[in-house]
């Protein structure tokens, strides 16, 4: 399969990717020094965000590599490990805990938002379950399987506490269910029964 990119975009990408480094040394080069501990200078959150740069680019290539086959067989076990590392969050010496929250986990020299895999999991899993042949817009065991799912991780979330992500997950998944065809009544049920919950 012959695959190809946007130049331009490709380009935008990588110069706002250098002026996001640019700025994240300019206001911390001056602030690092300041820092009580030893092992703090003033590139150690440059050098943080080099290393999460780095995995953002390998991350895309992967992606960008990544035969559509190939996609479909890793989407149950992709959204099997987002859970996992969800769940990890809350292991002492593993999750972090910050203004009450535990919400990320140690990836050294950096932390990483096991949400942010969550989303795109379900994305990519949504994506699969609605192109299934037995996928029925007017169908309600077909709207039941993705809505619980979502309140799987959105339950996690709640305990973390993140609200910002249970809610974005929510919109995420309705959204795609009601550009599948799904019947709009079914999507207004869930947002009444939703409501209470979040408020």
């Amino acid at each position: 399969m012959n695959k190809t990119y946007d130049r331009w975009f490709l380009l935008i990408t990588f110069f706002l990717l250098g002026l996001g480094a640019l700025m994240i040394y300019s206001s911390t080069a001056v602030v690092s020094p300041a820092m009580s501990k030893k092992d703090i200078t003033q590139f150690f959150y440059f050098k943080r965000h080099l290393f999460t740069m780095l995995l953002g680019f390998a991350a895309m290539f992967a992606a960008y590599r990544l035969r559509p086959e190939t996609l479909n067989k890793i989407t149950l076990p992709l959204l099997i490990f987002s859970f996992l590392l969800l769940v990890l969050v809350f292991v002492p010496g593993m999750g972090i805990s910050a203004g009450g929250a535990k919400r990320w986990l140690r990836l050294w020299p950096s932390t990483f938002q096991p949400s942010e895999l969550v989303k795109l999991s379900m994305v990519i899993f949504l994506a699969k379950y609605m192109s299934a042949y037995n996928y029925r817009t007017d169908s309600f065991a077909s709207f039941i399987k993705p809505i619980a799912i979502m309140a799987v991780f959105q339950v996690i979330f709640l305990k973390q506490p993140d609200f910002g992500a249970a809610i974005s997950l929510g919109i995420i998944t309705l959204a795609m269910l009601f550009f599948s065809g799904m019947k709009l009544r079914y999507l207004l049920s869930m947002a009444v029964f939703a409501l209470p919950v979040a408020v």
